[in-house]
């Protein structure tokens, strides 16, 4: 359905057969007419593809004439040789691996961020799955073209260095180094994007985008400049009841909460004369944002750091005081992740609608941890799986 072509050789030409003939019988294929001589061809359902058999190779494409063109390439010794498959690999091709894979990673990603530099400057991409300890190790290579990008149009900021995130007790985090990279970045590429775990991200992105110019105007408030402070670690943690905490460091404060205070004395009938639906109140050392009247988030700048919640009863200095943590001897890149593995089991459950029984066997399923790191030349995904005893 994506466009891909995926080839495999089984065993031998008779157990392939036989499991296609059983998938025929039961229905979970539908015999076609054979797209060339020789090769039996097999719908998948739902239209997710077509199956192609000569022998003991299998060929799965978007068609049937995708699949005939498939068996004459390699026909004509016209396919993938292994130097050019190891080209495409980059650096995965000698890292042990139980899977390897490699494709052309643009067009897979292009038709959601068509125009976004860093998308337009991807060229080949590849995986490796081994088994290794403590678990499943995956990493991922994303090739781009150096000589199209600028640092600044990556998604992460560049570089070796990782975050040190401060998730407290939280059992998943996520931790981002110099955010105002990737907020600048996402800024400036947010109508390219069509991406569905991005859209509450880019609707932020737009309010804020809104409301630059009130703020400029009424409290002389530089959003880009306060945005270009957070270079230190932001770190992301869900909450209670669904909600989440960003907890974010800052070179300075001062200057973001001379800037609340002033948005706060700011008459509510003014903010509705320009336009401007948000309104800032101050309690203590918090403020809170309203939306049309509603309480729904809140912020406060203590000290160097920037705590911001939709937990309206989350206590901020208890988020700000989070001690980061050392970065893992093997991470490299400015993101990074963590998954406690019964969390992990909660999020399988609770999204694929699985039954508790199910945990019987996510059991088995212990901590997620990951980095990524990008450059001009590539972005680098390592995470491992561990594997409970």
């Amino acid at each position: 359905r994506a466009g891909a072509t995926a080839a495999v050789v089984g065993r031998s030409a008779d157990d392939v057969a036989a499991v296609l003939r059983r998938a025929t019988e039961d229905g979970r294929l539908k015999r076609l007419e054979d797209a060339a001589p020789g090769i039996d061809t097999y719908a998948l359902p739902d239209a997710a593809g077509v199956l192609g058999r000569r022998d003991a190779d299998l060929v799965l494409a978007a068609s049937a004439d995708a699949v005939r063109r498939a068996f004459a390439i390699r026909d004509n010794k016209g396919g993938l040789t292994r130097a050019t498959f190891e080209e495409r690999l980059g650096p995965l091709a000698h890292v042990p691996a139980l899977i390897r894979a490699a494709g052309q990673a643009r067009p897979l990603l292009a038709p959601h961020a068509q125009g976004a530099p860093w998308v337009d400057a991807l060229r080949d991409g590849a995986l490796a799955l081994a088994i290794q300890k403590p678990g499943i190790r995956l990493r991922v290579h994303l090739a781009t073209d150096p000589t199209k990008l600028q640092p600044a149009d990556l998604p992460i900021a560049p570089g070796a260095q990782p975050p040190q995130p401060a998730p407290g007790a939280r059992p998943i985090d996520l931790a981002l180094r110099d955010p105002a990279q990737t907020i600048r970045t996402l800024d400036a590429t947010k109508d390219a994007l069509d991406v569905p775990f991005l859209a509450s991200v880019k609707s932020a992105l737009d309010t804020l985008d809104s409301v630059k110019g009130p703020l400029k105007t009424f409290g002389g408030i530089d959003v880009d400049q306060i945005i270009g402070e957070l270079t230190g670690t932001m770190t992301v943690t869900p909450e209670r009841a669904s909600t989440i905490a960003i907890r974010a460091e800052m070179t300075g404060g001062g200057e973001l909460r001379t800037a609340l205070d002033r948005i706060a004395a700011v008459p509510d009938v003014a903010l509705k004369l320009a336009g401007v639906d948000l309104n800032v109140q101050r309690k203590g050392d918090a403020y809170m944002i309203t939306d049309k009247g509603k309480a729904t988030m809140k912020l406060a700048a203590l000290g160097k750091v920037l705590v911001i919640t939709n937990d309206l009863g989350a206590g901020l200095q208890a988020i700000a005081d989070r001690k980061p943590q050392a970065a893992n001897a093997n991470s490299e890149g400015a993101l990074s992740f963590h998954l406690a593995g019964p969390a992990l089991q909660d999020q399988l459950v609770t999204r694929l609608h699985l039954p508790d029984l199910a945990r019987l066997v996510l059991g088995g399923f212990g901590d997620v941890d990951g980095t990524a790191r990008a450059e001009r030349g590539g972005a680098d995904l390592d995470a491992t799986l561990a594997l409970n005893d």
